[in-house]
């Protein structure tokens, strides 16, 4: 393997990051300045009221709340960032199928909403996977930007499904068939590295992840993901 073969991954999973934090550095943004907006309105009633106006409780405690959603909003924003983040740790790690799509499925929030599309991320906790989180995560992250292209549905659903063999990752709402017969370079070698299979089976509006076996995510001798520090 030459030189620009090594560094042509490297060079994707840093393009990756980088496109992932500057759609989760836009929306904690727009946190903020809706923060602000409903701070500056708190401080117009309070200058108001200062001046002898009655003070309108029920707009203020209003505001109050309008602001603590928001803040839990970039509460939220912050810690699937630094979740997503901790995926880079180490080449391999075992983790939660289900934490690592509803991860994948907020940071993509902004960039599905431009497309007038939701994404949802549903499965049982407990489905483990022991692989590349990076390359995994990337590899969702291909599946998910192509459909955004593609005519999706109003609702793209991904699933985490346990199987003996394995699990199983399912994006359904697109015509996933199209990208089945037809698999770009990047997101075929990404399958083969990770290394994944596609079942042949799937509906014409889905593709299906079939991932290798792993042990329980809660074995104390594997290295686990998912703690936000």
């Amino acid at each position: 393997m030459g030189g620009d073969d090594r560094k042509e991954p490297h060079a994707g999973r840093l393009a990756f990051f980088g496109r992932m934090a500057a759609d989760v550095s836009h929306e904690f943004g727009n946190r903020l300045a809706t923060i602000n907006e409903k701070t500056g309105l708190v401080e117009d009633l309070a200058a108001a009221a200062e001046k002898g106006r009655p003070l309108d409780a029920a707009r203020v405690k209003a505001l109050a709340r309008d602001i603590g959603r928001e803040v839990r909003r970039a509460d939220a924003v912050c810690r699937h960032l630094n979740r997503f983040a901790h995926s880079a740790d180490r080449p391999r790690q075992r983790a939660d199928l289900a934490e690592v799509l509803g991860t994948m499925a907020a940071l993509v929030e902004r960039r599905a909403a431009a497309r007038r599309v939701a994404v949802r991320a549903q499965g049982a906790p407990g489905v483990p996977v022991d692989v590349d989180l990076v390359l995994l995560e990337h590899l969702i992250f291909q599946c998910l930007a192509w459909a955004f292209e593609h005519e999706p549905s109003g609702t793209i659903v991904i699933s985490a499904i346990g199987r003996p063999d394995g699990s199983e990752v399912s994006l359904r709402g697109a015509p996933f068939a199209r990208l089945r017969e037809d698999l770009p370079g990047p997101l075929a070698a990404a399958l083969a590295e990770l290394p994944a299979t596609l079942d042949p089976r799937a509906a014409a509006d889905e593709i299906v992840l079939h991932l290798p076996a792993a042990g329980a995510v809660g074995d104390p001798c594997a290295t686990t993901h998912g703690g936000v520090q």
